[in-house]
């Protein structure tokens, strides 16, 4: 495995490869997410985040102080409420959600969605 430590950090990072279904699995209020990168995996630099929900499943508004949200729709349709405007989202679309700006979405259509979450930096 290949190690990297940048100068302004003491953790070394790995090379590491996570095969189709690894991961950590979890439920998030309803949204059910594999965790493929954590910011422990990543010396806190990101994550990377799985997402595969039915239609209705979506998470309230928030805001996050610190990090950074990009949403990749791999298939399906998510809403999502960003600082007071609704944009839809379909297949092949994505959004950039930076800090400190409230937030939610929730699957929308008539099927499953399937998303990729990556967030920036991260810590665990």
């Amino acid at each position: 495995m290949a190690k990297n430590t940048s100068s302004n950090e003491t953790t070394p990072i790995t090379s590491k490869i996570i095969n189709k279904g690894q991961g950590l699995h979890q439920n998030i209020l309803g949204d059910s997410q594999t965790v493929k990168l954590t910011g422990k995996d990543t010396a806190g630099r990101f994550t990377i985040i799985e997402n595969d929900n039915p239609p209705g499943v979506g998470i309230p508004m928030h805001v996050h102080e610190n990090e950074d949200e990009v949403f990749r729709i791999l298939e399906g349709e998510m809403e999502f409420v960003v600082d007071g405007n609704t944009s839809i989202l379909k297949t092949g679309d994505t959004i950039f959600l930076p800090r400190q700006v409230p937030h939610s979405f929730r699957v929308i259509g008539e099927k499953k969605c399937q998303n990729n979450y990556y967030g920036s930096p991260f810590r665990n």
